[in-house]
């Protein structure tokens, strides 16, 4: 039969097939699926676990059957075999098809895969998996299911993040589960269980990007373009969301547009650094650059802000990578 990984709790429950089929894009899933059922079998008796790697040159014949009839008083065994491809090959398949007929009774055997295509699926050896065994297909997680699905992994780990703070979680894995995965271990491990705040959760998450953030930032607020534009390009390449740039760069250009508006007004501007959480040490980075820029010119660099997070969130159409680029060239160039 065919099954979802929804579905993988309840199939097991009524009873453990011994072949499994799990196939998908997902390598976490995939994995997770594959320790629910050794877990599952193990409470079952099966104590012994093979796992081998399918090259081509793999001898189908004497893993699935001659090294089995070695001991007769064997221990329950899993056996776990990585398929680099869904193509067996003539003899393979042939094998495989006629072990899926009739498996060996104390062996459980899981079979790993990539996506598998529709070709595949008519083969013999497919369709004997699925009348005997169970295929587990594992889909794509959507940018639209994301939200929910870290949702309920948050709530394994017993955290409580704010929506906002969730899809912006969600922006930054951009479909990247194990990513997801180990920023949720780190948030766990640095603050505990219970209520995250969004601050706490864009900590994790510069801290997990691979070039520093803050230096993008600092390089724009020393004028210097060129290193800006270099540090852009490395986060780029290392498939830094784009959110989370935006984010970085937005929060200091929403600062500098407050003080400037206050300085427009004449007013004090000595408590207004405290109250937007600004420590000494910085301001005299942001007053170097509040110099040359004037309050309008932080309002066009907030529009062109938000239309960028349209961009980013497919609301509008255009290039958010160019975009961000042009972002970080008008907040560096020095007026």
């Amino acid at each position: 039969m065919k099954i979802t990984l929804e579905q993988l709790p309840g199939q097991l429950k009524q009873t453990l097939a011994p072949i499994y089929l799990i196939t998908g894009d997902e390598p976490l899933l995939v994995e997770e699926s594959s320790l629910y059922l050794r877990k599952v079998a193990a409470q079952q008796g099966f104590s012994d676990r093979k796992f081998l790697a399918v090259t081509p040159s793999f001898n189908w014949q004497e893993t699935l059957y001659d090294s089995q009839h070695l001991d007769l008083f064997h221990d329950k065994t899993i056996l776990e075999l990585q398929l680099n491809s869904d193509k067996l090959g003539r003899s393979g398949g042939e094998i495989l098809q006629k072990y899926a007929q009739q498996p060996t009774v104390d062996t459980l055997l899981i079979l790993r895969c990539g996506k598998i295509d529709s070709a595949t699926q008519k083969t013999k050896w497919f369709t004997a998996i699925e009348t005997n065994g169970v295929v587990l297909q594992i889909w794509p997680i959507t940018r639209a299911q994301l939200p929910s699905w870290l949702q309920r992994r948050l709530q394994r780990s017993h955290l409580q993040l704010e929506n906002a703070s969730i899809e912006l979680l969600a922006d930054f894995v951009e479909g990247n589960l194990l990513a997801a995965k180990q920023i949720i271990t780190k948030l766990n491990l640095m603050y505990g269980e219970g209520v995250i705040t969004p601050e706490q959760v864009q900590t994790v998450l510069i801290d997990s990007a691979q070039f520093d953030i803050f230096a993008l930032v600092d390089s724009c607020l020393r004028f210097d373009t060129p290193r800006a534009l270099n540090i852009f390009s490395h986060l780029t390449a290392d498939n830094t969301a784009p959110v989370l740039i935006l984010w970085a760069l937005i929060k200091d250009i929403r600062i500098l547009a407050q003080v400037a508006f206050a300085k427009q007004q004449n007013k004090n501007i000595n408590d207004l650094w405290l109250k937007l959480g600004v420590w000494k040490q910085r301001q005299t980075l942001l007053q170097q650059h509040l110099k040359n820029f004037t309050y309008a010119q932080y309002l066009k660099l907030l529009t062109l802000g938000g239309e960028i997070d349209c961009m980013v969130k497919g609301a509008n159409p255009g290039n958010s990578e160019q975009s961000l680029q042009q972002l970080i060239i008008e907040f560096s160039r020095l007026k």
